[in-house]
């Protein structure tokens, strides 16, 4: 349970750190294969809400997902 603490806690950090106004948030570029967005990780609920997360991250203006 402490990995997922752990990891829970680290992608709510990178989150943050991508929302936040000042300082100034870090460029993110993301290029993704096919392959990634096939492949299946717990189910599809988990997966709608991991592809709605990457679509509303990809809207800022510093983020780049291709």
């Amino acid at each position: 349970m402490a990995v997922r603490t752990w990891a829970s806690s680290a992608a709510s950090g990178r989150r943050a750190l991508l929302r936040r106004r000042l300082p100034r948030p870090p460029r993110f570029e993301a290029v993704l294969s096919e392959a990634a967005l096939l492949r299946v990780v717990g189910g599809a609920a988990t997966m709608a809400k991991q592809v709605g997360h990457l679509a509303e991250a990809g809207r800022l203006p510093h983020v780049s997902i291709r």
